[in-house]
């Protein structure tokens, strides 16, 4: 568990040691919280925050206990299919960007042989082997995506 330099009031509830604040009609300036330990106030320690890939968290709660204020969190357990597709997606990301550049690069070598075949002549034998080369690349790159 953290440890940090804030306090809690009942009145306030969570204070930054760094925070300007007014109790009971006095104010207090910014940093006071740092070299003092008011009646009242109680230091806080912060549990650590569950995982928002596999855990909705909703909100911050604050207990009393042994004369500390615990800092917890409301947390409810995403659906594992859920945290399976976003660990997908996160994955597929990459190969799509490279998918899509291998798409552009086709363009050349596609729109030469289709050039050539409307005017009735074979196609460049550069050209058939480049895009036979993409497209073998593109289907190397298909075959490692998830989900």
């Amino acid at each position: 568990m953290r440890y940090i330099m804030d306090w809690f009031h009942p009145a306030l509830g969570l204070v930054a040691a760094s925070s300007a604040f007014t109790l009971d009609g006095v104010q207090y300036p910014a940093g006071w919280l740092r070299s003092q330990q008011p009646d009242g106030f109680l230091p806080v320690r912060v549990t650590p925050r569950p995982d928002d890939r596999l855990f909705f968290v909703s909100e911050q709660i604050v207990t009393v206990i042994d004369g500390e204020a615990v800092v917890s969190w409301n947390a409810e357990a995403r659906d594992p299919a859920d945290i399976k597709a976003a660990q997908d997606r996160e994955a597929n990301a990459g190969l799509v960007i490279r998918l899509e550049a291998l798409d552009k690069r086709k363009a050349r070598p596609l729109g030469a042989i289709v050039a050539a075949q409307l005017a009735g002549q074979t196609p460049h034998p550069l050209d058939v082997a480049s895009l036979t080369a993409l497209e073998a690349e593109a289907a190397e790159l298909r075959s490692q995506i998830r989900g």
